[in-house]
């Protein structure tokens, strides 16, 4: 009898044993991560792998989240030379009484564009973004034409704003994926200006107002901008860094503040902790070398023109890299002609094709100097 006590015991703490393993082996798989929040997406930034969504694809209001077109339109403009960060901008009554959250700017003022841009990055303010649209357009209905046609050039074909600062408007429309979309080009087409949504508080007219994204600082979160009104709920467009992986990530309609801080945080620790970012080839590795016919050298370096990476789910085996090309690689060769396909597998699935580019012109060498390998191609075969 103590026997089979001990036995039962033995197989008890086994199988205790065992699911605490397979808990800490075993990460949670995508479909049974869910969010509270309405609308969600969230990608990875390096290889632009959708991690999760949720009617990422439906209108949403997005409130001051809308901030990030005014933002990315006024960079534009400094990009090409028609502002500088210190020019300034006249503070007209219209923008002085725009309701909502204010960066508190006076009639009659002229406030500096940086300013404005902290105002609007950080204090999120309404009045900072009609003083802007004014600034640069004349009129707000003006800039928001702007703004639509930038949505348009970066391919957000299911948004559309009818003002610079995101308060409610039935025409004012966005999703998930295309507030995504844009962040992720602010991110990478102002890298100079990105800080702007970092800072966790900023001061004007004697006013410290702090950021509203309550993450800022936390798990490398370090921007980009939250947003709310009645009719969009709360919500939040929001990037994190860790280990050289980069998440983006929005939700929308959250019935709170605090509810806006831990789904996001939620929506990216999923991400951080389910999958892994593998780099393959950073941005001039030699991939590999190929035979080369006709040309000065009998081999051809394949350089990657930019870091080449994956993101797996854990626990899947590591990727199978293969180069697919038509044999053999004839010289004349003009620069960026395709070479080859670099093609990613893993477990079977593909899961990246790349075509790689031709660095530079490949000469070819004189008729003279063809004639050996054309000798042996006819002689002993291709």
């Amino acid at each position: 009898m103590i026997a089979q006590i001990q036995r039962v015991i033995l197989h008890i703490k086994t199988t205790f044993k065992i699911s605490i393993l397979l808990a800490l082996l075993c990460p949670v798989i995508a479909h049974s991560y869910d969010t509270a929040a309405d609308f969600a997406i969230l990608q990875d930034y390096n290889t632009g792998t959708v991690l999760y969504e949720k009617k990422a694809d439906e209108k949403l209001y997005p409130s001051s989240m809308s901030k990030l077109m005014t933002l990315y339109v006024l960079y534009k403009q400094l990009e090409v030379g028609k502002i500088k960060l210190t020019d300034t901008l006249n503070i007209t009554e219209n923008a002085w009484k725009t309701g909502g959250s204010k960066m508190f700017v006076q009639v009659g003022t002229q406030v500096s564009i940086e300013d404005l841009i902290n105002g609007i990055a950080v204090q999120s303010g309404n009045d900072a973004c009609v003083a802007v649209a004014e600034g640069l357009a004349g009129n707000e209905p003006a800039f928001a034409e702007q703004m639509n046609k930038v949505a348009q050039q970066l391919g957000m074909s299911n948004s559309h704003f009818t003002n610079s600062s995101g308060l409610p408007d039935d025409n004012h429309y966005s999703t998930a994926r295309d507030l995504l979309l844009l962040s992720a080009r602010i991110i990478g087409d102002f890298p100079q200006y990105y800080p702007y949504l970092t800072k966790k508080e900023f001061s004007y007219n004697g006013i410290t107002q702090g950021n509203r994204n309550l993450l800022l600082g936390i798990g490398g979160v370090d921007g980009l901008k939250t947003g709310h009104t009645e009719a969009g709920g709360y919500g939040i467009v929001i990037s994190a860094e860790r280990n050289g992986q980069r998440l983006i990530g929005v939700i929308n309609g959250l019935p709170s503040e605090i509810a806006r801080k831990k789904e996001a945080e939620s929506l990216l620790n999923y991400g951080f902790g389910n999958f892994d970012y593998k780099m393959l080839y950073k941005q001039g590795q030699v991939i590999a070398d190929l035979p080369l016919t006709y040309g000065k050298s009998k081999k051809l370096a394949i350089i990657a023109d930019k870091n080449i990476a994956v993101i797996l789910p854990k626990m899947h085996a590591d990727p199978e890299v293969k180069l697919v090309y038509n044999a053999p690689l004839v010289a004349p060769i003009k620069k960026d002609e395709k070479l080859a396909d670099l093609v990613v597998t893993s477990e079977g699935k593909v899961v990246l094709t790349r075509p790689l580019m031709a660095q530079a012109d490949i000469q070819e060498v004189s008729a003279f100097c063809r004639i050996i390998p054309n000798l042996k191609f006819y002689l002993f075969g291709g």
